[in-house]
């Protein structure tokens, strides 16, 4: 931010910051309140942060009971390398889920090899391992509601979450 900004420890001393990018003269002032002052003149470089980038990932769907990738979670995973590679300080959460046929237990099992797809697939392509976290939910967050098998299908996904730091 710009403008004038005053140190709460010692009220003799401010700072004025202008609202500019590139370099900056700044002279510093320092009075030692007895009547002694000391000035210093600098340059420095005012460089603006670069905007955060927001990502987002489509979620892959599976067949019923099965972790195999579906050709079309190709492309959608093809599309998370790239945004990774373009990000190399983003890591992410793959997240396992399942409908609610079956066993709880089942279903985190299932939900874990469907991340593990997911994490190999990723990794088969220059994702390093070690941005990629694993989690299964099985049937306990589903997205849609689980009473028709129109909705239950769309349960049986992974789920790619940037992974706050």
């Amino acid at each position: 931010p710009s403008g004038t900004f005053q140190n709460p420890m010692n009220r003799q001393t401010t700072w004025t910051a202008p609202q500019q990018e590139g370099p900056v003269q700044l002279t510093v002032t320092v009075n030692d309140g007895k009547g002694g002052t000391a000035s210093a003149n600098t340059t420095i470089q005012v460089v603006r942060p670069a905007p955060v980038v927001e990502l987002t990932f489509e979620d892959v769907y599976f067949d019923f009971d099965r972790s195999t990738l579906r050709p079309e979670a190709l492309r959608l995973l093809d599309d998370a390398v790239t945004k990774l590679q373009a990000n190399p300080g983003r890591n992410i959460i793959i997240e396992g889920h399942t409908c609610n046929i079956g066993t709880a237990e089942y279903n985190l099992a299932l939900g874990e090899r469907r991340a593990r797809s997911v994490q190999q697939y990723l990794t088969s392509r220059g994702v390093a391992a070690n941005r990629l976290e694993i989690r299964s939910y099985g049937e306990e967050r589903p997205k849609f509601d689980n009473a028709r098998e129109e909705t239950r299908r769309l349960n049986r996904r992974a789920a790619l979450v940037v992974r706050v730091q």
